[in-house]
């Protein structure tokens, strides 16, 4: 099971996200995109959020299961831990190609069509990079300390990107004039 503590934290960074975001108002940026390719891009862009709260969890689980295999095993090295993990981890890294794919799909189309979030994008797809080579170094390097709070902090450094890309492309209803 996910810890409760996990999805508190991520559901406080959304909090703050959206609150940042509605603070600032409707994106200035955004108000030429067609809907269409609007629409577009925030399918896209739930899809990378949706894989990336699996992805979490699945990381989750991966980390209980080191956690259970390291509490039967202390004298075995951290890098044998992750192989006795079980199922969760091979899963886990394939997931990983899934959420590369709809962040580059998401790329694709900021970057052809949507100029004014290409930043947004790159900013994702850098994430979603960090992320896959943070993976590897744990799994090939015996699970340095560093990169797993690193993976861990950029894990939400991408959800709170992804979801501040949605909530630009929200159709904000424009305040009055006074």
């Amino acid at each position: 099971l996910v810890p409760l503590d996990m999805v508190l934290a991520r559901d406080l960074l959304a909090a703050l996200v959206f609150t940042a975001s509605r603070a600032r108002g409707a994106c200035p940026r955004c108000a030429g995109i067609q809907p269409s390719l609007r629409r577009q891009l925030s399918l896209a862009a739930w899809i990378v959020l949706a894989l990336t709260v699996c992805q979490m969890l699945a990381g989750t689980e991966v980390r209980t299961s080191i956690d259970a295999v390291a509490g039967h095993r202390p004298d075995l090295g951290r890098g044998e831990w992750i192989r006795l993990a079980g199922w969760v981890d091979p899963l886990h890294r394939i997931f990983s190609l899934t959420v590369l794919a709809a962040a580059l799909w998401s790329f694709v189309l900021a970057w052809k069509w949507m100029p004014p979030l290409r930043r947004q994008a790159s900013a994702i797809l850098a994430l979603v990079l960090a992320e896959f080579l943070l993976g590897i170094s744990l799994a090939h390097f015996g699970l340095p300390p560093a990169s797993q709070v690193l993976h861990l902090g950029v894990a939400a450094c991408l959800a709170a990107a992804v979801f501040r890309l949605l909530l630009d492309l929200w159709p904000w209803p424009r305040p009055p004039v006074a």
